[in-house]
């Protein structure tokens, strides 16, 4: 039992050590995915209003996440 616990809390620390690697990769999809979506279409790309609406998201994002979430005091 007890090494499961061991190999459980291992896994959580390798995953919190790659979590800000899987929030910029999925940032970066965000922000990329509408150019892609373009390619091959009329509608041109506008990566100003793309930008924007990242950085919207991110503020979005990131607020609720602290408030629904808040970390826990040691």
């Amino acid at each position: 039992m007890e090494g499961n616990v061991f190999k459980e809390r291992a896994f959580i620390e390798k995953f919190r050590a790659g979590e800000p690697f899987l929030h910029m990769g999925f940032w970066t999809i965000y922000l990329l995915f509408p150019f892609f979506k373009s390619i091959g279409r009329k509608t041109p790309y506008h990566f100003y209003s793309e930008l924007n609406d990242l950085i919207f998201g991110l503020i979005v994002f990131y607020v609720s996440y602290l408030l629904f979430f808040p970390a826990k005091k040691n």
